[in-house]
């Protein structure tokens, strides 16, 4: 393997390509990792599905995911011209709900269509959550918005960069190790 590869998003270079042709690469030199942990502050199942090809064929995955950041819960300050109470809080309650349903929408919509054939990558994706390979804690009692993947075998190596566990993210900047 040779020095890092820098992902940029350039030309299809993205961050579940990169990871998979170096898992891919170790595991069909007979070097696979014997371990992969990943930190990310997020994790969505379209996002776990864009690497599970090669992640899955490790022999432990350890999984710390962060809780999603709780929206303010003070009222903004009164501003000339707000209308009066109680629409006022109709008005900026009304938002956070808008909000909240275009953030899901946008979740829903981000690389998983749920087609037959996407239903049984599915189905993997919860055989391989409860097997005994699999560790998986979440961060619940503050923010956590880290974004590393460390490998641990005979070729160790780091990514850090950009990278949460989500199908968004997964076209996002960061380093792969040893790839070239």
């Amino acid at each position: 393997m040779s020095g890092p590869s820098f992902i940029d998003n350039r030309d299809g270079n993205t961050f579940a390509k990169a990871i998979g042709r170096h898992l891919k690469g170790l595991r069909e030199a007979g070097e696979s990792s014997e371990e992969l942990c990943i930190a990310t502050g997020y994790f969505t199942a379209a996002g776990r599905l864009r690497v599970a090809a090669e992640a899955e064929r490790i022999g432990k995955v350890r999984l710390l995911i962060g809780a999603e950041p709780r929206p303010g819960t003070e009222m903004s300050p009164r501003q000339p011209g707000d209308s009066k109470e109680p629409e006022r809080t109709k008005t900026q309650v009304q938002g956070v709900l808008n909000g909240q349903v275009r953030g899901l929408k946008t979740e829903r919509d981000q690389g998983f269509d749920f087609h037959p054939d996407d239903l049984g990558r599915l189905k993997r994706l919860l055989e391989f959550f409860r097997s005994e390979r699999v560790e998986v804690r979440h961060v619940q009692d503050k923010f956590f918005h880290a974004k590393a993947w460390i490998l641990r075998g005979c070729h160790p190596g780091v990514l850090a960069g950009s990278s949460n566990l989500t199908a968004a993210a997964s076209n996002i900047t960061g380093a792969v190790p040893g790839t070239a």
